[in-house]
């Protein structure tokens, strides 16, 4: 009988001792800390605040819309026309010409400066800036007159197969630019 205490006793001691090894491994390091204090009516607000702190709040998946600002801008087709009549070094940039304008022989408005003919029949421009805006300014006028003409149209006007123009490449890699198609109405034409 003393064997059956005395293996209970240690069977006892063992269960003790892994139970206050797992309380200390486990439990002792996740006590909350003294929270007495809290409780103190000097420390809980009295009034709700005025205003209402709305915490944010973050979306469970991220959602990502892709803003897609208006293409179909002036500015757009100006650079759009720029950039299909050369890069810099070719003509419409030497001229200061960037939309490559023939020469008007109607003259120009002297806000635009001392404006020349080329050897080749086209405008040369005091400065750049001067050619950007009488571009800009063409084309304000033209959608005026015409609100309702595609963008086929302006550029079968404007550069016409006539002078050797590819006017159907070049427009629709403006229509490209722009994302619109061939037979946008240039009066929808942001000019901003």
């Amino acid at each position: 009988m003393n064997e059956t205490y005395t293996f209970l006793g240690i069977l006892s001691a063992i269960i003790v001792a892994g139970a206050v090894a797992a309380w200390k491994l486990y439990v002792k390091p996740y006590k909350d800390p003294d929270i007495s204090d809290m409780f103190e009516p000097t420390t809980m607000p009295v009034e709700p605040p005025e205003t209402p702190v709305i915490l944010p709040v973050a979306p469970s998946l991220p959602i990502e819309v892709p803003i897609v600002p208006n293409k179909a801008t002036l500015t757009n087709l100006c650079l759009g026309l720029r950039d299909f009549e050369g890069k810099p070094g070719d003509q419409n940039y030497r001229l200061n010409n960037p939309g490559n304008c023939r020469w008007n022989l109607s003259g120009y408005m002297p806000m635009y400066g001392d404006v020349r003919r080329s050897p080749n029949g086209f405008a040369t421009f005091p400065t750049y800036e001067l050619g950007w805006l009488y571009l800009q300014n063409m084309i304000k006028g033209q959608i005026h007159k015409r609100p309702n003409q595609t963008l086929l149209g302006f550029m079968t006007r404007y550069a016409p197969e006539s002078d050797n123009n590819p006017t159907l490449a070049y427009t629709k890699f403006l229509a490209a630019r722009l994302g619109v198609g061939i037979t946008f109405r240039m009066g929808d034409l942001v000019l901003s």
